[in-house]
């Protein structure tokens, strides 16, 4: 009797013909591994719809304030140009140091000068 209890607990499935049983610990194993990788997948899923959520509200707000392609006023506006001129002129000037200090060095016996 206690066999035919133990063989109903037992999971099983065909492939190619051939029925297989999965044992009863293996299968408890299996099933705390799903169940503890469902909440970390639900925990992730909560934080995905949480940012959505935060990205659609920001978008909103910007939308709201934007007229035509440039949004906020004269004063902000020159700001952020000069914050972007001030971050491209830097690039530029250290791109060019980079350049510079690459191709000015030459080699002479197996040892740089300048």
């Amino acid at each position: 009797m206690s066999t035919a209890t133990s063989e109903a607990k037992r999971t099983d499935f065909v492939s190619d013909g051939l029925e297989y049983f999965i044992p009863d610990f293996l299968y408890l194993n299996l099933q705390n591994r799903l169940e503890s990788n469902s909440e970390h997948w639900n925990a992730l899923l909560l934080s995905l719809r949480e940012l959505t959520e935060w990205v659609i509200r920001k978008d909103t707000e910007q939308s709201s304030l934007s007229v035509g392609p440039l949004m906020g006023d004269a004063a902000s506006l020159q700001k952020q140009l000069a914050e972007s001129e001030a971050v491209l002129a830097t690039t530029v000037e250290y791109s060019w140091w980079w350049y510079e200090s690459q191709t000015s060095y030459r080699y002479s016996n197996n040892v740089m000068v300048h």
